[in-house]
C-alpha cells in the first residue's frame, strides 16, 4: 500500500520479524574475510619489516667488522655480534639471538674459509635460522617463516699488522 506523499511501501510487521537476524549474519559473513585479510597483511608487513631490519643489522655489523674495532673486554667476533644485536632492535636478543648470527672469514683469491680476521680477508656476517610464526595460520601450515640476511665486506689492514683477537 502506498500512502499519499510516501515513496516506499510499508514493510509488514510479519516480514520485519523474519528479517530480524539477517543483519548479524551479514556482518559475520563480511567481517570474517575482512579480518583474515587484515591479519594476513599485518603478518606480511612484519615479515618484510624483519627482513629489512636484519639486512640493515648485518650491514652495520660488516661495517663495524671491517674496521677491526672491538668493545672493551670483548673479542672481535663478540663485538660484531653485539653490534648486529643492537641494530636488530631486540629480535635477536640474548644468547639465543647471538647463536643465529654467523661470522665467517674467507681468503680473497680462493674464497676458502679461514679462521683469520686479518686485513684483506673477506668477512661475511649472516643471520641464519630465525623463524617467525604468523599470528593467524591462514593456510593451515605449521611451518614458520624462515628469515635470513647476509652481507660481506673486505677487512681493512690492522694498525701494526696484528688483527684483533677473535
Amino acid at each position: 500500500m502506498l500512502t499519499a506523499g510516501a515513496c516506499a511501501p510499508e514493510i509488514s510487521p510479519r516480514r520485519r520479524a523474519r528479517q530480524r537476524g539477517s543483519q548479524v549474519v551479514e556482518v559475520a559473513l563480511c567481517l570474517l574475510p575482512f579480518l583474515a585479510i587484515l591479519f594476513l597483511l599485518i603478518d606480511l608487513c612484519l615479515v618484510i619489516f624483519l627482513k629489512a631490519t636484519f639486512q640493515h643489522a648485518v650491514r652495520e655489523g660488516v661495517r663495524f667488522a671491517m674496521t677491526g674495532r672491538t668493545f672493551e673486554g670483548l673479542g672481535h667476533d663478540a663485538s660484531i655480534k653485539r653490534v648486529v644485536q643492537q641494530y636488530a632492535i631486540g629480535f635477536l636478543g640474548g644468547e639465543q639471538g647471538a647463536e643465529k648470527i654467523k661470522i665467517r672469514y674467507f681468503v680473497p683469491g680462493t674464497l676458502t674459509e679461514t679462521s683469520s680476521n686479518a686485513g684483506g680477508n673477506i668477512v661475511e656476517i649472516s643471520i641464519e635460522g630465525f623463524s617467525w610464526r604468523p599470528m593467524v595460520p591462514l593456510f593451515k601450515s605449521p611451518d614458520p617463516v624462515m628469515i635470513s640476511a647476509r652481507s660481506t665486506g673486505i677487512m681493512e689492514p690492522s694498525p701494526g699488522g696484528v688483527p684483533p683477537p677473535r
